[in-house]
């Protein structure tokens, strides 16, 4: 199965992220509304980097709202679920528990806790350029 460029039309492997043509990404993400698993309806997307994107869902058993990263990067599928087991074992107040792992549709995700606030993007963005001392103070 291939998969066809929108921007171009040029043909790319199904595992391909960007475009072999013309350099646009060909990352699927999920829609508002998809349901994973039979129990998590995505809500929006958070954030997207090169490896990852992060979702807020709600989790329809509990009916919870919850974080769900999905794995962008195919040829990496055991450092994700290392990614996944790692935080899981993990336990405090500035991580997320994360109290799922699965694959669906070919894709790899992980489901945590949400944690409401602000992106350190956004932080800086509204807080201006930091100090020194702010910075490590955050990390």
């Amino acid at each position: 199965m291939q998969i066809i460029c929108p921007t171009c039309g040029a043909t790319n492997a199904t595992a391909a992220a960007f475009c072999r043509q013309c350099g646009a990404s060909l990352v699927r993400l999920l829609s508002p509304g998809t349901l994973l698993r039979g129990r998590y309806r995505i809500e929006e997307l958070l954030g997207c980097g090169g490896f990852g994107a992060v979702y807020r869902a709600t989790d329809l058993s509990l009916g919870i709202p919850v974080a769900i990263k999905e794995n962008l990067v195919p040829s990496s599928p055991s450092s994700f679920q290392r990614e996944a087991k790692l935080l899981a074992q993990l336990r405090h107040p500035n991580l997320p528990k994360v109290t799922d792992y699965f694959l669906e549709g070919g894709r790899q995700y992980f489901v945590m806790e949400f944690i409401e606030g602000d992106d350190l993007e956004d932080f800086v963005l509204r807080k201006g350029q930091l100090s020194w001392q702010e910075t490590e103070r955050l990390l």
